[in-house]
């Protein structure tokens, strides 16, 4: 996701070889909306925040330290709604038997948790049936 008028970029980890760094060209807006966590971090003064920041193309630079594809993940489930994966599911959640969110994102995961759930159901009869 590199998009026109994004007003921050978000850094993933590096990976591949030689390791690489993705950038994405996001909205703290869209972040703050859909994450408590980036809510928090985009509330204080704006300036504290953006000359605190390594900065491209002259906009601040978030570096996340969530493997490269939860990165990428999280951010196609704000801008992309209808991309669901397990691997999307596992975006939202450290770990998921503890059901602890990355990122606050609750309002996603409303969306993503009955798409997992209806592929891996926890009941027997509902893996006959499928």
């Amino acid at each position: 996701l590199w998009l026109a008028d994004g007003n921050i970029v978000i850094r993933g980890p590096p990976e591949g070889t030689p390791p690489t760094r993705i950038l994405y060209k996001v909205h703290m807006f869209t972040l703050a909306l859909h994450s408590a966590i980036f809510a928090s971090l985009f509330d204080g003064p704006q300036a504290a925040f953006d000359a605190g920041s390594d900065r491209y193309q002259d906009l601040p630079v978030m570096d996340l330290p969530d493997s490269a594809q939860d990165v990428r993940d999280f951010l196609k489930a704000l801008y992309l709604p209808q991309y669901a994966s397990f691997n999307l599911l596992s975006a939202f959640c450290a770990h998921p038997a503890a059901e602890r969110l990355k990122y606050d994102a609750q309002g996603i995961r409303s969306i993503v948790e009955p798409t997992f759930k209806a592929q891996w159901p926890s009941r027997l009869k509902d893996w006959d049936r499928l």
